[in-house]
């Protein structure tokens, strides 16, 4: 988990939208944990909410760090011009249909990502995704994203348990991006 502004930083909309910032220091980042001693090389996925989102896959679309996979949940994808189109690893888009504004700018984006790639839409979560329950199943979904590609599925029991009240499962999930949702 990353900050990618200092709190002297955090305040200035400006910088909190510049996506090649915060994507450099995301790059920045996984060069330093792929340094460290007692990780090694090992896949790496990149998850992040908002413009922090955008900046993973910026960093993604970079040359500069090898990226397995990436989540973005809520990521402000109209801020990355082209450089969707430069995005080869696996993508999960994750969007709440609460969410009016960005849902048409991640069908968008979805078309563009030359990789595998996937868009989801929780019913109900608003941007912040506040709701009773979907941090947990926006967890499940990043989850089986970074399971299957970058461990192969490998993992042979739930890689993460929610507690949602009732059901479970990935019930009531839309994966179609052409599919407006409720």
């Amino acid at each position: 988990l990353f900050d990618l502004l200092a709190p002297e930083e955090a305040g200035h909309r400006r910088l909190s939208c510049d996506i090649e910032l915060i994507g450099s220091r995301l790059v920045a980042a996984t060069e330093w944990v792929r340094r460290q001693g007692d990780i090694g090389w090992s896949p790496c996925g990149l998850f992040g909410t908002g413009t922090g989102g955008s900046g993973a896959l910026w960093a993604a679309a970079t040359d500069a760090v090898e990226i397995g996979a990436g989540v973005s949940r809520g990521g402000r994808l109209d801020l990355l011009d082209d450089g969707l189109s430069l995005v080869r690893c696996p993508t999960l888009l994750i969007v709440g249909t609460g969410d009016a504004d960005i849902l048409p700018a991640h069908r968008r984006a979805a078309a563009h990502l030359l990789g595998p790639s996937q868009m989801v839409t929780v019913p109900g979560a608003t941007p912040l995704f506040e709701q009773a329950g979907v941090l947990g199943t926006v967890a499940e979904l990043a989850c089986h994203w970074f399971d299957e590609f970058l461990v192969g599925g490998k993992i042979d029991r739930p890689c993460c348990e929610t507690n949602r009240g009732g059901g479970g499962g990935r019930s009531g999930l839309v994966a179609d991006a052409d599919d407006p949702g409720p």
